[in-house]
């Protein structure tokens, strides 16, 4: 089984990421985008959150090559999925995580 290129942690307090750690597995690209991902996330609403796009990080890199901009689209997506995971773990019964 392959490895998981990004892996994201989110600790989320009044629907706010209040604390991202981001694990890259790849090339310079990935760990760049991904840490450039966690910045641009930190202390947003989970919706604002989830409104960032891969140009937005490619941005604050001050721009990528264009043979490796999909780095910053996994990173994006990764969030997202991170995200999802959040919202699908608060409504499971029982489950202590509030919704945001």
């Amino acid at each position: 089984m392959p490895a998981i290129p990004i892996e994201v942690s989110l600790r989320i307090d009044r629907g706010t990421i209040a604390d991202i750690k981001v694990r890259p597995h790849g090339c310079l690209y990935t760990l760049v985008c991904a840490s450039a991902m966690s910045e641009l996330a930190m202390g947003r609403d989970l919706d604002h959150a989830l409104e960032l796009e891969p140009y937005d990080v490619a941005g604050a890199l001050g721009g990528l090559p264009k043979t490796t901009c999909t780095g910053a689209r996994l990173a994006i997506n990764t969030l997202g999925e991170a995200i999802a995971d959040y919202y699908r773990r608060a409504s499971l019964p029982g489950s202590s995580t509030p919704p945001a």
